[in-house]
């Protein structure tokens, strides 16, 4: 059941994949956006050369490069939204992963946050007390789970995950809305930052079990 003296084999498995997504930001995500900037600064310079010419001229220099920039600047949204998809992906697996583990009553239910109750309610049950999870348990049920959906189905119906999803754009400096009312995650910390708070959430509800096998 276990492997050397602290962690569970669902554990190495939670440890395995964080190691892997964290890679994943720094190869993927890091690089288009070192790929954006650098291609920026080359293209001010080639702009800032075309200024001293006339229109025509300038006009002969630059063109072209705004829609390559364009192109760049996507890759790099594109890159962030695919990866935090893959983030919230490895917290609802390896919520599977811990209900098969530790041989839990799931039922039918198959939805993210009737998961994480029906974890919380065998716990109760079994061991008549409640679980302590992490601060961070509200905002990925509430507020990352309706930003995945979002990034993979493009919009929200109306309603509690709609407002909190609004919400959670506010309220995160590295989530804006774009010209067209679309959400962008502008910066890699903010994935780092999710991926961080979904291996603290796991952790815990792995290390809450472990304590009672023990």
């Amino acid at each position: 059941m276990k492997i050397g003296k602290t962690r569970s084999n669902i554990r190495v498995e939670i440890d395995a994949h964080f190691e892997i997504l964290l890679q994943m930001i720094v190869d993927l995500a890091d690089r288009y956006h070192s790929e954006e900037y650098a291609f920026d600064e080359k293209v001010g310079k080639i702009y800032e050369k075309a200024s001293k010419y006339d229109y025509e001229t300038y006009s002969d220099m630059t063109q072209g490069y705004g829609e390559i920039q364009d192109e760049y600047y996507l890759k790099t949204l594109e890159a962030r939204k695919v990866l935090f998809c893959a983030i919230f992906s490895y917290c609802e697996s390896m919520l599977y992963g811990i209900i098969s583990f530790y041989d839990i009553n799931k039922g039918r239910t198959n939805q993210f946050t009737q998961l994480v109750k029906k974890i919380c309610e065998e716990y109760e049950k079994k061991y008549s007390e409640q679980m302590s999870l992490s601060s961070g348990k509200v905002l990925i049920c509430d507020y990352y789970r309706p930003l995945r959906n979002y990034f993979m189905h493009g919009e929200i119906n109306p309603g509690k995950d709609y407002e909190n999803l609004a919400n959670l754009v506010n309220m995160e400096e590295h989530l804006h809305y774009n010209w067209n009312k679309e959400i962008e995650i502008t910066d890699n910390e903010f994935l780092k930052k999710s991926l961080d708070l979904i291996y603290e959430f796991l952790c815990r509800i792995d290390e809450s079990y472990v304590e009672k096998v023990r």
